[in-house]
């Protein structure tokens, strides 16, 4: 019976055991869980913004790229034209030349025929005339064959 009486005494020992927790460190464990809650927020927060603005800047620096390719498309295609246009006014300063020289030569011709030495010296001068403007269009020519070309290398180089 004595052993009855001491396992109903271990019995209700173990039964009367309750755990209970500390008012005081649940709460300052829950502030400390608080605490550490609101920091990992923060943080949490702050790397986001700047993912955001990271992500921002990217954003920006491929429209830049893409506007800079557009207006270096659109500068080339302005050289191009350019280029073309000067080509045009070089072709028609020439034949304008041509169609002078050929003039002059036929008032030299009729000149030297009709023996009028007036005439013959104004030919003259008019035939050197041309001759000058012959050879700046031929200056001119050279050096938009050479802008060209430089601006080939340019072009190769990117």
């Amino acid at each position: 019976m004595i052993e009855n009486q001491n396992a109903e005494q271990i019995e209700e020992e173990q039964v009367s055991i309750q755990v209970t927790e500390d008012p005081v460190e649940e709460s300052g464990a829950a502030n400390d869980g608080d605490e550490l809650e609101n920091y990992t927020k923060s943080v949490s927060k702050r790397i986001n913004k700047l993912n955001a603005k990271h992500r921002e800047a990217e954003q920006r620096a491929q429209q830049l790229e893409q506007i800079a390719l557009q207006k270096e498309a659109e500068l080339q295609q302005y050289r191009q034209y350019s280029a073309q246009q000067s080509n045009q006014v070089l072709a028609k300063e020439e034949e304008a030349l041509v169609s002078k020289e050929s003039q002059i030569d036929d008032v030299y011709r009729k000149a030297v025929e009709s023996g009028d030495a007036d005439l013959i010296t104004k030919a003259a001068k008019l035939q050197s005339d041309i001759s000058i403007q012959k050879e700046k269009l031929r200056v001119a020519k050279a050096r938009q064959q050479t802008a060209a070309q430089e601006q080939e290398y340019i072009s190769q180089g990117n």
